[in-house]
């Protein structure tokens, strides 16, 4: 399909979209077809043009703008980012909240622009009340939304004016409330891989509390429990998600130094990183490798914890 988009034949796209109907899948393809292209071509104007009374073009193209707003901007810090690149950063991003809010009123059971719309709040600094408010649209129409979970994790902390009191709110209710076999658990490492690299950069910690933080009895007692109720769980259903789910605590039980639990995963797997979460270490190919190499030849000596 993505041949098709790069081609300019976007009508299998639409009739792909029109009759999918789980919101979790409408999303993934939107997210990763938006990501493949990078750029918004002009025919998404000829699918608006045939389609004007359909939501799927406007959302679509708001999702082009979102991923080529980030694409220009970067992943510097903000203070590193330059002045083209801001610039385009938010001239794309005001478009991208145009189409995601037409698309919006369109479908107005569709979550997917408003999960969408949350990375728009987030990059223009709307401010937390109004992030939370996109998220609570999409969780109106379809709670426990991954891709919503996954923007409120990087929107919702300290370096876009959150706080990590109310990310770890968010992760107990998912535990707590999420049903069991659900990806939405991932949501809870995720919150603590935020912790754990916000200590270089806050003012609250020191190296010292980085390095031993995974160590800490209550950061190993809520994953493990969010893997219970996820990809350890006979409920799990491996889907869109599983290969980042997977990802996810497999490094998690790295960085706890559970061994087997975490070659387990990587098994699951096979050799297929994600980006997220190895790209939160400098090497994330290489920490994959370490991670790899380090759990199989502890497993081989007999030793299941580091």
């Amino acid at each position: 399909m993505a041949a098709e988009l790069a081609a300019g034949r976007w009508q299998e796209l639409h009739d792909f979209l029109a009759t999918t109907q789980d919101p979790e899948d409408r999303f993934f393809y939107v997210n990763q077809l938006s990501r493949a292209l990078g750029h918004r071509p002009e025919w998404v104007d000829e699918w608006r043009a045939a389609r004007p009374g359909s939501a799927l073009p406007a959302l679509f193209s708001g999702a082009l703008y979102v991923r080529s707003a980030w694409e220009a901007r970067g992943a510097l810090r903000g203070k590193y980012v330059t002045q083209d690149a801001a610039r385009l950063f938010h001239q794309r991003l005001v478009l991208a909240d145009r189409d995601l809010a037409a698309a919006a009123e369109l479908d107005r059971r569709d979550p997917t622009p408003h999960a969408e719309s949350i990375w728009v709040a987030l990059g223009l600094s709307l401010g937390q009340p109004e992030l939370h408010r996109r998220f609570t649209e999409v969780n109106r129409r379809h709670p426990w939304h991954c891709g919503a979970y996954r923007a409120v994790s990087q929107g919702g902390g300290p370096k876009w004016g959150g706080s990590f009191d109310t990310l770890f709110g968010l992760a107990q209710q998912v535990t707590d409330q999420a049903p069991e076999g659900h990806s939405v658990h991932a949501f809870v490492p995720t919150v603590h891989f935020e912790r754990w690299i916000y200590f270089g950069w806050g003012k609250d910690a020191t190296a010292a509390d980085r390095q031993g933080y995974f160590r800490t009895p209550h950061v190993r007692e809520q994953i493990n429990q969010a893997a219970q109720k996820s990809v350890v769980s006979p409920a799990y259903q491996p889907g869109h998600q599983a290969i980042s789910d997977r990802n996810m605590f497999s490094m998690a039980f790295w960085l706890l130094g559970d061994y087997r639990a975490q070659l387990e995963q990587m098994m699951l797997t096979g050799p297929v990183i994600t980006s997220v979460p190895w790209n939160y270490l400098s090497d994330p190919i290489g920490s994959y490798r370490e991670a790899w190499e380090e759990a199989a030849a502890a497993l081989a000596a007999g030793r299941r914890f580091r």
